[in-house]
């Protein structure tokens, strides 16, 4: 049996599996393995931290719906790579992490160098946890790790390898544990129920994004209502007649019940009724009318039981579903368009007062709906987390799968410009545009030294008010003051002079800022200043007077001083 050093044998069996690109940094631990992934031709990006790492590694898996390979040295950079397990973890990311053993194999000495219990640190935001202790298991187990990081519901892998294995002698040709094979699942009775109703309402999530153009040929033939979660966003493009976009974080959910109230199923295809995806678990929909298809056991019918619950991909059972030609439906066009601009005024109206652009009343949500309008086709859109991420998300039309790339059910602040980068290095032909405000420009600014040593076409789009601005809002609202919300100050011009890359002031003409910058190519910076609105001082002053008056009369007159303002 062939035989090779174990850490050419990961990085051979890494190729073998397709892919290109590690994602990590470099430490005492893994030069070995490092120098394995030089020499086979693996192109390897390393970050200024294993945070940033990490998020480029879930921005490449998001924008592709495949793994991504992250690599770290134990201790710190097991620590520091936890964020981006955990983003993955909870929004169902296909990641597989490969780090090292930390001391001696079954040794419990105290004080071992960078030593920490890893499975026990990653089970909590990993699928599975393998480690490879024997020379023999080195290729079995990591494909028993690539297969379990898409088999059941996607997500983050962990491996952990003995570190004396990479300058060991391994077998190439290990024997390899393939996954085991589904049954198959007999859909027709459910799609006998489906096309026995006549309002039916696609509920789609991220596990739909492989199944979209069966999905657009089916609501192409028989028009009915399509709803997505934010990561689900762009299954079918939200400017089709049957798409009615709504943004569960933006108002009340009211209107989308009563949509669902007027439909006879709601058909959920790979969606899993997390946080995000339901209102906080606001949406409303009866047992007798839920059938979910996911292709988890974890998912289907756990978090919202279903009627029927399916555990096979979406793209069987839409396929099995548009061959049935007694498939119709009772929806007409202008009832969806209704409800379609039913579900776009409730969400403009539980959306918080934008702010402004600096130095005129345009609403940085115009200005974006705008400036996206001119965005070449098939961009891709990251966004961090902050309030920058709700004026995307309400202003951005998404044409297909994996083209808005957000932080969903963790919300990591620090993930839009590294996972930017993940997905300009996956798509270079493509425009990759990364929103970001002021705190997650300041936690991962220095990645565009890394972008611009990467090459690739990214541009920044800095939203700043020089404050973290949700949080902000949240203690006005409910203090009349702000504490520890001052974003840290961070000259984006002269930061982009420190890296050669580009700078532009967006301010006052933000489309054609945006434009440029896509033109010229490269890395970019298009900063636009905002204003904060003046509902939201307004506010603020009122919560002030309610507060004084707590101080000095206590609670009693303070509920009746509350019915005059």
């Amino acid at each position: 049996m062939a035989s090779d050093y174990g850490s050419v044998v990961v990085a051979s069996t890494l190729l073998r599996f397709g892919v290109t690109t590690l994602y990590g940094m470099a430490g005492t631990q893994n030069v070995p393995l490092l120098e394995a992934v030089r020499a086979s031709g693996l192109r390897f990006v390393a970050a200024t931290s294993e945070l940033a790492a990490g998020m480029m590694a879930v921005g490449a898996a998001a924008a592709t719906g495949k793994p991504a390979v992250l690599t770290t040295i134990p201790g710190p950079g097991a620590v520091f790579a936890l964020p981006a397990l955990a983003e993955a973890a909870l929004d169902s990311i296909p990641l597989l992490y490969i780090t090292l053993r930390s001391g001696s194999a079954g040794s419990h000495r105290p004080g071992q160098h960078q030593h920490l219990d890893l499975p026990t640190l990653f089970t909590p935001v990993t699928q599975n946890v393998f480690s490879i202790e024997r020379a023999d298991e080195v290729v079995s187990i990591l494909h028993a790790a690539w297969h379990a990081t898409t088999s059941d519901e996607p997500g983050p892998v962990a491996v952990i390898i003995a570190p004396e294995l990479l300058k060991s002698s391994v077998p190439r040709d290990a024997e390899l544990i393939e996954p085991p094979t589904a049954a198959p699942v007999d859909a027709q009775a459910l799609v006998n129920i489906v096309s026995a109703v006549r309002r039916p309402l696609l509920f789609c999530g991220r596990g739909a994004a492989d199944a979209a153009d069966d999905i657009r040929r089916l609501i192409d033939r028989t028009p009915m209502p399509v709803v997505t979660t934010l990561s689900g966003r762009g299954v079918i493009p939200e400017d089709h007649p049957s798409a009615c976009p709504f943004d569960f974080t933006a108002g009340s959910v009211a209107p989308l019940n009563e949509l669902v109230a007027e439909s006879d199923i709601v058909l959920a295809l790979g969606a899993k009724f997390a946080s995000n995806g339901t209102g906080a678990y606001q949406l409303a929909v009866p047992r007798e009318k839920l059938i979910h298809i996911d292709r988890s056991e974890a998912i289907a019918g756990v978090t919202y039981p279903a009627a029927h619950a399916v555990v096979t991909r979406c793209e069987s059972f839409i396929a099995a579903l548009s061959a049935d030609n007694d498939l119709t439906s009772e929806w007409t066009t202008t009832e969806i368009a209704d409800w379609r601009q039913r579900l776009q005024d409730a969400q403009r109206a539980g959306l918080p007062s934008p702010p402004t652009i600096a130095g005129s009343t345009l609403s940085v949500i115009d200005a974006l709906t705008a400036a996206f309008a001119t965005l070449p086709d098939r961009s891709i859109v990251t966004t961090d987390s902050g309030y920058h991420q709700t004026a995307v998300r309400a202003s951005l039309v998404v044409r297909e799968p994996r083209q808005l790339l957000c932080p969903s059910d963790l919300q990591a602040m620090g993930f839009g410009l590294p996972a930017a980068i993940g997905a300009a290095v996956t798509y270079p032909e493509r425009s990759v545009i990364a929103v970001i405000g002021d705190g997650g420009f300041a936690l991962s600014a220095l990645e565009l030294a890394t972008a611009v040593e990467l090459h690739v076409n990214l541009v920044v789009l800095l939203l700043s008010d020089g404050y973290l601005s949700l949080i902000r809002r949240q203690q006005l609202a409910d203090y009349g003051a702000a504490i520890a919300t001052a974003a840290t100050s961070v000259r984006p011009d002269a930061l982009a002079e420190a890296v050669s890359c580009g700078y532009r002031d967006g301010t006052s003409e933000l489309s054609k800022s945006l434009t440029d910058a896509i033109r010229e190519g490269g890395v970019q910076i298009v900063e636009v200043r905002l204003t904060e609105a003046g509902e939201v001082t307004a506010t603020a002053t009122r919560r002030r007077v309610v507060q004084a008056v707590r101080r000095i009369a206590g609670p009693g007159l303070l509920s009746r001083f509350k019915k005059r303002i």
